[in-house]
């Protein structure tokens, strides 16, 4: 994520590292170092635990399709610290499995955005899908 303006912007753009297996590592810059990310069951702090779990959102998915629905946030809230913002998402996943199966699910997604340097990254990102 690369400004601290435009931020649905930036998410969309997000989702489009988020779709492609061959973008890994561009995904996982998008989190700070220290950054906890929760995905369902899933929990994982800092870079390479964050790696790990990315790896392992492509076990059995072939493919993905993010859309996003809404989006509000971006802005200072208290007791936020300075440089972060909060954020909440809410979208639709159009998965391709390995087995050939297609499955759909909601989404909504809340978290925490950190300036840091010259860029706008997730500090922490929390998703539950909706069944």
């Amino acid at each position: 994520m690369a400004a601290p303006s435009g931020y649905e912007l930036e998410f969309t753009n997000f989702f489009k590292l988020s779709d492609d297996p061959n973008r890994n590592e561009e995904w996982v810059e998008c989190f700070c170092p220290d950054a906890t990310v929760v995905m369902g069951e899933a929990e994982a702090q800092g870079t390479e635990k964050i790696r790990q779990l990315r790896d392992g959102m492509w076990e059995t998915v072939a493919s993905r399709k993010h859309t996003l629905y809404s989006f509000s946030g971006g802005m200072d809230i208290s007791p936020v610290e300075k440089g972060e913002r909060l954020f909440m998402l809410t979208g639709q996943v159009d998965y391709g499995l390995k087995t050939g199966e297609t499955k759909a699910a909601r989404w909504s997604a809340h978290g925490k955005l950190k300036e840091d340097a010259d860029r706008v990254r997730f500090l922490y990102y929390k998703v539950k899908i909706h069944a």
